[in-house]
């Protein structure tokens, strides 16, 4: 009874493993200006570039200003693994959040929010940042929307799933297996 048990992890091992690249979501590689820096010369664009090549359907790349306002100019263009969108007048110094939504070739979207800091001493001082800005509520938690990191949570979540059933069906297989006494 020992070996069907052992087939069967490695049954669901295997299939598994083979869905694998079916959960897979394009992923951030970098972004220009780098997220996280910190600027003093004011960017005229944004690039976001991806693991994977991008559709144009459904994808979007905003920039926030850190009073609120939206400082991206026209429609986010997609070309092979990059998705930019030119950058209007930037006025304040402060955190700048990007928005993005991007799709890959296989169809799967992915979403996040990400950021660069400008600091140039000819603008104005740092705004007070807008909730808008921020994508976070007026208690200071997130709005809980979008995210890369959601992708990979539903991936966990499916293999612990996966996990628990397999050790539910063998416990039980070796229960049934084993005569009574």
């Amino acid at each position: 009874m020992q070996k069907g048990i052992k087939s069967l992890f490695i049954a669901l091992f295997l299939v598994s493993y083979a869905a694998a690249p079916a959960f897979a979501h394009s992923t951030m590689v970098s972004m220009n200006p780098p997220k996280d820096s910190v600027q003093t010369v004011a960017p005229t664009q944004v690039v976001i570039t991806f693991d994977e090549a991008l559709t144009s359907s459904g994808a979007g790349l905003t920039v926030t200003a850190p009073d609120g306002v939206r400082v991206d100019l026209g429609n986010a263009k997609v070309a092979n693994t990059n998705l930019s969108v030119g950058v209007g007048p930037i006025t304040l110094n402060g955190r700048y959040v990007v928005n993005y939504r991007a799709v890959s070739a296989d169809g799967h979207p992915v979403e996040d929010s990400v950021g660069f800091t400008i600091r140039i001493p000819s603008l104005t001082a740092t705004a007070k940042p807008s909730v808008a800005a921020t994508g976070e509520s007026e208690s200071g938690a997130s709005n809980g929307e979008g995210g890369s990191g959601d992708g990979n949570s539903r991936l966990i979540l499916i293999y612990l799933g996966v996990l628990v059933l397999a050790v539910g069906v063998a416990t039980l297989w070796s229960r049934l297996g084993k005569p009574r006494a």
